[in-house]
């Protein structure tokens, strides 16, 4: 549009360029308008090629400024996934000796509850807060999931491959060593309106940022003592997600409706004893696109009734966070020694 703008002013000024002042005066005998206007309309003809001119560079400026953006972002994120890929293949590799996916280890303050190991392992610590053994190990077994990101639909809203997740490795190793680890079997929630719950039936703590979602973990944290609590990776959260598709006949994604305070809550829909992983709340997880791009992850998508390796399962399932807080955005949590 604005290349066409300017080359309709560049011909009406080089007529009016071309023609001189007599001829000028003539047009304007002719026409019967007095020299000055011709003269004023040359100026801001004039005026209106450089504006176009001006604007057109600064656009084509800002179009090369975010290509060179956009590069050194692929750039960099090309480079953090293989320092990634590096240290995953050497923790994946190792021959652990004792991956007892079949016996879950139970952390202090914690009893178990319910469920067997590879349906759906609970434990609840003294303030009733629960969560589900999640069986893995450095390769793929009857009923247990080998550790390992995975993209789980044909056209995503992004790729695992365009994004990165650093804050994993110490969750990696545990995860292997012990043939396992813990997720929240909720969404975190809100109990007393400060107080962050894994239990059912609470108000799920959305409308948070993901630093403030980190903080709240902390608070989670300082309560255990021979164990680590922490923000979902892509890791836990992806296995997690192919133990439930490989151990059940069907999984539908449930779309779960905020209430007209903006209000969700847990315990909608449940496999392997792991409540609202499928649903329409997003979840925040440790893995990031950029500095400044965290990413979400959820269930909310196109569901095909056949389950295969040929990402005939369609659920959308990982995207770039466009938003700083949400109704439907919340997160869970992964406990490990």
């Amino acid at each position: 549009m604005i290349g066409s703008l300017v080359a309709i002013a560049i011909v009406i000024f080089v007529i009016l360029l071309i023609v001189n002042n007599e001829s000028r005066k003539k047009i304007c005998e002719k026409i019967k308008i007095k020299e000055i206007y011709i003269n004023i309309l040359f100026v801001i003809i004039s005026l209106i090629i450089c504006v176009l001119l001006v604007r057109k560079g600064i656009d084509a400026a800002e179009v090369l400024r975010m290509e060179k953006e956009i590069d050194a972002d692929l750039k960099y994120i090309a480079e953090q996934q293989k320092i990634q890929n590096e240290k995953y293949n050497e923790l994946i590799t190792i021959d652990y000796e004792k991956q007892n996916y079949n016996k879950p280890y139970i952390p202090k303050g914690f009893e178990h509850i319910e469920g067997e190991w590879n349906t759906g392992y609970v434990i609840e610590d003294n303030n009733g807060n629960q969560y589900v053994w999640v069986p893995c190990t450095n390769k793929e077994i009857e009923g247990v999931t080998k550790l390992e990101r995975r993209n789980f639909v044909n056209i995503a809203y992004m790729s695992k491959d365009l994004c990165y997740d650093s804050d994993c490795y110490e969750f990696i190793k545990s995860a292997l060593a012990n043939g396992g680890y813990y997720i929240s079997r909720f969404e975190i929630g809100q109990e007393n309106k400060n107080i962050p719950v894994s239990k059912v039936k609470t108000q799920i703590w959305t409308n948070i940022t993901k630093d403030e979602a980190i903080k709240v973990i902390s608070k989670i944290d300082e309560q255990y003592k021979d164990v680590t609590v922490k923000l979902m990776n892509s890791y836990s959260y992806d296995t997690a997600f192919k133990w439930i598709i490989n151990t059940n006949n069907e999984v539908t994604y449930e779309i779960i409706e905020s209430d007209e305070n903006g209000k969700r809550y847990t315990g909608q829909q449940r496999y392997n004893n792991i409540y609202d992983l499928f649903d329409t709340t997003y979840e925040f997880t440790t893995e990031i696109y950029n500095e400044n791009s965290p990413i979400c992850r959820g269930a909310a998508g196109i569901y095909n009734d056949i389950m295969s390796e040929e990402n005939t399962y369609k659920l959308d399932n990982r995207t770039s966070s466009l938003w700083d807080k949400a109704d439907n955005l919340g997160f869970r949590t992964i406990l490990y020694r």
